[in-house]
């Protein structure tokens, strides 16, 4: 897959709006998780909804805790890779 990447807004920091065609997370669509490691092998367990058929959504107190530890603000980028199978990287650069 490839890697999504979007650069936050302020309502990002609340819950992560993904705009897609195809479902970009197919097994976190499945079960309702996402789960992701960051740059320092910490893992997150994100909750996952699909909205609508364009929109999906990242949340969770996993998704609160990510960005307050990680003092992540808007305007920084998040990118979301896959690494295998059932594993994910998250990475937030500071644009």
């Amino acid at each position: 897959m490839a890697p999504f990447s979007k650069i936050l807004e302020p309502t990002d920091l609340r819950e992560l709006t993904i705009t897609c065609r195809s479902e970009p997370f197919p097994d976190a669509a499945n079960c309702g998780h996402l789960k992701v490691i960051d740059d320092r092998r910490v893992s997150w367990d994100f909750e996952y909804r699909v909205k609508n058929k364009t929109k999906r959504v990242l949340s969770g107190t996993d998704w609160g805790k990510f960005i307050t530890t990680n003092k992540v603000q808007a305007g920084h980028k998040v990118t979301i890779e896959r690494l295998s199978q059932t594993e994910y990287k998250i990475e937030v650069s500071r644009t």
